[in-house]
């Protein structure tokens, strides 16, 4: 990751190839002593997994794409949860053919590059876990 400027809390940031999202800005964050905040970002992921929740069934249900995709949208937030940092992401994804998916990423390999704006607030944000909701709620 190469941080690309920085004012006050406002960060921009560029992934490379092969840079796994979650886990690259769970260590920039870790390094920059960032607590919590918002992201967004576009680009490009070579391999992807998208989830959906069902309430129902208090679970996940996982798709692994192994192919190129634009990130056409990602959006996501940064908290804390057993003072681990917890990083919430949905995105839209588009392929060649110009067909769309997207939701709750569990993990994206970046292509050629991904761009995020990043902004860090002074507050922490916690989560907790619901058992009646089944997720990690932000409390």
């Amino acid at each position: 990751m190469k941080l690309i400027t920085k004012e006050n809390n406002n960060y921009v940031l560029r992934l490379d190839e092969d840079e796994e999202l979650i886990q690259t800005l769970i260590a920039f964050c870790k390094k920059s002593r960032i607590k919590s905040g918002f992201f967004s970002g576009l680009g490009a992921a070579k391999e992807t997994v998208i989830s959906e929740y069902s309430l129902a069934k208090k679970r996940y249900s996982d798709k692994t794409i192994k192919s190129e995709m634009e990130i056409a949208g990602l959006i996501g937030n940064i908290a804390k949860m057993d003072k681990k940092i917890i990083i919430h992401a949905h995105a839209i994804l588009s392929n060649f053919n110009k067909g769309v998916t997207g939701g709750h990423v569990k993990k994206l390999v970046v292509g050629a590059t991904c761009e995020i704006f990043l902004k860090a607030i002074n507050k922490t944000i916690k989560r907790e876990f619901s058992p009646e909701i089944g997720l990690n709620l932000m409390k």
